[in-house]
């Protein structure tokens, strides 16, 4: 991730206006059934070993348009349940290097973050608490 964007995004002053300017975003373009499998292929199958070859694979397929709904999958589908692998997906994103999709990876997690911190019913032992636990 982008650590300068990330930082000022983070300090307590700055974090109320950023998540208001930057949770107005909506997914509104899903990519062609193609695009879309050959993208969650690619995920689904990404190693260390062979990171260079996948981040290169996604750079050939990336449009700007499928950052919101990347953003959103990469989030929910993948760094809420899947902890284990958050070292890999940042590495991943760090080969792909794109401050835009970077932005979109940020606004995800903050929606995904405000989501259920805002019910009030969140107990340790529940699926919420661990979505939110999970979220980088």
């Amino acid at each position: 991730m982008d650590s300068d964007m990330l930082q000022k995004s983070t300090q307590p002053d700055n974090f109320k206006v950023f998540i208001q300017e930057n949770l107005d975003h909506k997914v509104s373009h899903e990519p062609a059934s193609e695009i879309h499998d050959k993208i969650l292929f690619m995920i689904n199958n990404i190693s260390a070993s062979n990171m260079d070859v996948k981040a290169k694979e996604f750079t050939d397929v990336r449009k700007e348009q499928y950052y919101p709904w990347f953003a959103q999958y990469m989030v929910i589908k993948r760094a809420s349940i899947e902890p284990n692998f958050h070292e890999l997906y940042l590495k991943f994103l760090e080969k792909v290097n794109s401050r835009m999709l970077n932005k979109e990876i940020v606004k995800a997690t903050c929606e995904n973050c405000k989501v259920p911190s805002q019910n009030f019913f969140v107990t340790p032992g529940c699926h919420r608490h661990h979505t939110l636990y999970n979220l980088p």
